[in-house]
C-alpha cells in the first residue's frame, strides 16, 4: 500500500515554473491522500532558488529538497544523480519523475500510481503521451526519431521522463549505466518490466524550453547510443545483406546478357565491401566494450553533489546541509 510519494524534477533555471507547480503537486497528494516529498535537482541554474519557493508552505508536501550540483551536467545525467540521492536517502520510497517546467502535469500521477499498485502490476509505469503541446516541427522530429531508433535499434520508444517507479525498480536503476545518458532508454535497455498510460502533455508553466535543435538531437543519439550493440549488428547484418544482393543481383544480370548492368552492379558490391568491413570493425569495437568496467550511477553520481536545502513544509525553520543553492 502507497503511503508517501517522492516527487524527483531536475530544474534549470526554471523556478517560476516550479513555484507555479507546487501547489498543483499539493492538492494532486491531498486528493490522494498522501504524503508526498519533492526533491529538486538544481542542474547548476544561473539563478538560486528563490525565497519565495523556500518559504513555501503545503498541506500534503511534507518536505522539499533542493539538491544543488557542483556543475550543469544536462537534464537526463540530472536525473540519474536524483534517482541515486532517492535511494540512498530514502530507498523504500515510490518515486515520481516528472519535467519541473509544468509539461508533465500533475493530474496524470494518479493514473501512474493505480497502474503500479494493480495486482501484478510493473515495476515502472510511464506515461504515453496522446497529445503533445509543441508545434508541428518537433512533432514531425519527434516522429522522424521514433522510427529511426525503431529501425536502427529494434526497439520502439513511445515515452518521455513523466513516470513512477516503485523502490525496487529505483534498486535496479541506480546500478544502471545507461541511466547517466537517458532515463527512459534505460528502462527499455535493463528489461524492467513497465507499463503504459495515456496522458496528454500539458503546455509549459512559465519560461521558455532551454532545448534547442542540437541538445534535441543529441538527446535523440543518446537514446540510440544505449543500443549501440544491437546497432552495430544490425548496421553489419544490413551491409552483408546489400552486398550479398547486389552480387546476386550482378550475376542474374551478367547470365541475361545485360553486362552493362551487370558492370554497374558489380561496381556497387565492389564498394560494398568495405562498409560490410567497417560495420564488422564497428560490431567487434561495441561488443569488446561489454568487458570494461561500467559506470556505475550509485558509485559516481555523489561526488556530483554540492550541498542539499532540506525543509520540512511546515513552519519549522530550513535545515541546512552542505553549501547554498
Amino acid at each position: 500500500m502507497l503511503d508517501s510519494l517522492c516527487i524527483l524534477m531536475p530544474v534549470y533555471d526554471d523556478w517560476e515554473a516550479v513555484r507555479l507547480l507546487l501547489p498543483h503537486l499539493d492538492s494532486v497528494a491531498t486528493g490522494l491522500g498522501l504524503e508526498a516529498e519533492v526533491v529538486l535537482i538544481n542542474d547548476g541554474s544561473p539563478s538560486p532558488a528563490p525565497q519565495v519557493l523556500m518559504t513555501a508552505r503545503f498541506p500534503a508536501l511534507r518536505r522539499l529538497e533542493v539538491v544543488t550540483l557542483k556543475r550543469t551536467v544536462g537534464h537526463q545525467r540530472a536525473l540519474a544523480v536524483g534517482l541515486v540521492h532517492i535511494w540512498q536517502t530514502r530507498r523504500h520510497c515510490t518515486v515520481a519523475v516528472m519535467d519541473a517546467d509544468g509539461e508533465d502535469s500533475p493530474d496524470g500521477i494518479p493514473s501512474l500510481l493505480r497502474r503500479l499498485y494493480e495486482p501484478g502490476a510493473p515495476m515502472a509505469v510511464f506515461a504515453e503521451r496522446t497529445k503533445r503541446a509543441e508545434g508541428l516541427a518537433f512533432r514531425l522530429s519527434y516522429a522522424v526519431f521514433r522510427r529511426l531508433h525503431r529501425m536502427l535499434s529494434g526497439v520502439e520508444i513511445r515515452v518521455g521522463n513523466f513516470s513512477v517507479l516503485s523502490p525496487a525498480a529505483l534498486e535496479r536503476l541506480v546500478v544502471t549505466p545507461e541511466i547517466w545518458n537517458h532515463y527512459a532508454g534505460s528502462v527499455l535497455r535493463s528489461r524492467l518490466p513497465f507499463a503504459t498510460v495515456p496522458i496528454a502533455r500539458a503546455p509549459r508553466l512559465a519560461g521558455r524550453s532551454k532545448m534547442n535543435a542540437v541538445s534535441l538531437v543529441q538527446h535523440g543519439l543518446s537514446a540510440i547510443s544505449l543500443f549501440a550493440d544491437a546497432v552495430s549488428v544490425r548496421m553489419f547484418l544490413a551491409s552483408g545483406g546489400a552486398l550479398v544482393g547486389t552480387a546476386v543481383g550482378a550475376m542474374a544480370a551478367w547470365l541475361a546478357g545485360f553486362t552493362g548492368i551487370a558492370s554497374a552492379l558489380a561496381w556497387v558490391a565492389a564498394a560494398l565491401v568495405p562498409l560490410l568491413a567497417a560495420a564488422l570493425g564497428f560490431a567487434l569495437s561495441v561488443l569488446g566494450r561489454r568487458s570494461q568496467m561500467p559506470f556505475v550511477p550509485v558509485r559516481e553520481c555523489p561526488d556530483l553533489i554540492a550541498g542539499v536545502w532540506a525543509a520540512p513544509v511546515s513552519s519549522l525553520p530550513y535545515e541546512r546541509r552542505g553549501t547554498a543553492v
